[in-house]
Parts: C-alpha cells; sequence; structure tokens
C-alpha cells in the first residue's frame, strides 16, 4: 500500500514551520487554533487551522471567553 498520510494536524504544524503564527515564536510547545471555532461551523481542514504556541492559545481564549 501507499504511504502513511500525514494528519491534518502535522500538515499545519509542517505548513506553519512549527512556529507560532501569533507571536513568532519556535521551539515551544506548540498547539492548533481553529480560526473559525468548531462551535460556529468551523472545521479541521488547513485552511481553518494555525499553529499557535500555548501561551498564545491559552490567553485567547482566557480573553475571548471560549472554551477549547
Amino acid at each position: 500500500m501507499g504511504a502513511k498520510t500525514k494528519s491534518v494536524r502535522e500538515q499545519v504544524f509542517e505548513r506553519d514551520n512549527y512556529t507560532c503564527q501569533k507571536c513568532g515564536q519556535r521551539d515551544c510547545e506548540i498547539d492548533i487554533h481553529h480560526i473559525r471555532p468548531r462551535a460556529r461551523g468551523g472545521k479541521n481542514t488547513l485552511d481553518n487551522l494555525v499553529t499557535w504556541c500555548k501561551k498564545c492559545h491559552r490567553r485567547f481564549h482566557i480573553v475571548y471567553g471560549i472554551d477549547y
């Protein structure tokens, strides 16, 4: 059979060069952030996902009161 397909998560990390797209930090713990929240119809697709560090991701959800 063919080579194992990369997960969407891994594709996002690679596309974003394992770098937080909010603060630019590298070599840190990273997360996937949904641009349009899943609760509002956002999908797990490359065009709706972005790499953020855990700190930026947590801060965003606290500020906007959105669970993740």
